[in-house]
């Protein structure tokens, strides 16, 4: 489990409630919990901070033993034929890691369930409209990935508590045109194909051109949004003040005034950056310098990656160009070869004092510009 995602999940469901700042309390929740041994640290940063986690077995079944007393969480795994689970679950984990066993559950009281967690087939998946206090919803289609199916979210509007998104999977998602019922929405992670239709067009359209609804602009609470590569944004994603990550927006696939708002965008941390569509040089040129304008203005900026780019996109940067800039704040930069090279150390790396991980492709490396990194 990674840390990032189960403090976020803490959030949404409301257990994190403070003046002093939700992300700061969770955190410390968490240190709390490896201190004691509850769970296990699994990757560790250079710095020692815990990237992801376990629970041990013997942990993890006297988590399950008071989780059923309590009904705190209920987990149907469909591949046990005598699975016992509570009628009326407050947060439900189900499991289809089986086909044979493969229908939507029944008997289950949906209507009380605070978090979601589905994992299996599109055919199985509850809808959503028989949720009514869903505040965490975690979808994960599993399938034949020639096989794309359908996932109706054309009323999710209606979970006006939800809190966390998350969907993943081989699937056309279906999402409303407007999404601002979705006041209290936070976290929003897509790995699919997105789609604003709710006819056959939809299932015949190209990755990339899966976008999402103009109004998500307008989500006064979303702080994490993160999208598979080709989905497109508005271009007044800068209306998104509050926002503090962004992955992975594709460069190839939004307007250079989609670029320029980035920069409007004060309390970024994370950006993490692609480029899945083949461009001429000139564009590229155009997007990348669209990009250092945006990027001079994201003051708050602690980490950037520029990856992925399409096969022959390189693009040559010149030791005096004023390409890219960023804040003073940085910690980690990656800039990697499938996009840039540079002809030598950029003279604006040299100011970034906090700087802790740098990864970019250089012609020529003198010994002054590893000196640089030494304190």
């Amino acid at each position: 489990m990674w840390k990032v995602d189960l403090l976020k999940q803490w959030t949404a469901e409301g257990f994190i409630t403070s003046t002093k700042g939700n992300e700061g309390v969770a955190e410390s929740y968490f240190v709390e919990l490896v201190k004691r041994g509850m769970i296990q640290p699994e990757k560790i940063t250079h710095n020692n901070e815990v990237l992801s986690c376990t629970v041990h077995h013997m942990v993890l079944d006297l988590i399950m033993n008071k989780s059923r007393e309590e009904n705190f969480i209920t987990v149907v795994d469909y591949s046990q034929t005598n699975a016992l689970f509570f009628m009326k679950p407050r947060r439900l984990s189900l499991h289809f890691s089986c086909s044979q066993y493969a229908t939507k559950p029944k008997d289950i009281r949906l209507s009380q369930v605070r978090s979601l967690a589905f994992f299996g087939l599109p055919k199985c998946m509850p809808s959503v409209t028989e949720f009514k206090v869903l505040r965490v919803l975690i979808i994960e289609f599993w399938g034949n990935k020639d096989d794309f199916s359908s996932l109706d979210l054309s009323r999710i509007c209606r979970l006006v508590l939800l809190g966390y998104l998350k969907i993943s999977g081989h699937i056309f998602v279906d999402f409303p045109s407007k999404i601002l019922g979705l006041k209290l929405l936070e976290t929003l992670e897509i790995f699919a194909t997105v789609s604003t239709t709710l006819n056959r067009k939809a299932m015949e359209i190209d990755a990339k051109e899966s976008a999402l609804p103009n109004d998500i602009v307008h989500l006064p609470g979303l702080l994490h949004l993160s999208l598979q590569e080709g989905i497109k944004l508005p271009d007044r994603i800068g209306l998104l003040t509050s926002l503090q990550t962004l992955k992975y927006y594709d460069l190839g696939n939004n307007s250079e005034d989609c670029i320029q708002s980035l920069g409007e965008l004060k309390n970024l941390r994370d950006l993490h950056l692609t480029c899945s569509t083949t461009l001429s040089h000139e564009h590229l040129k155009r997007n990348l310098v669209a990009l250092a304008s945006s990027l001079g203005r994201v003051t708050n900026l602690e980490s950037l990656t520029l990856a992925h780019g399409a096969v022959g996109m390189t693009m040559f940067v010149e030791h005096s160009s004023a390409m890219f800039s960023a804040s003073k704040f940085l910690q980690r930069l990656e800039v990697l070869q499938s996009t840039c090279i540079f002809s030598s150390l950029p003279e604006w790396i040299r100011k970034l004092c906090r700087l802790i991980i740098l990864k970019i492709v250089v012609r020529v490396l003198i010994r002054s510009d590893i000196d640089i990194f030494y304190i």
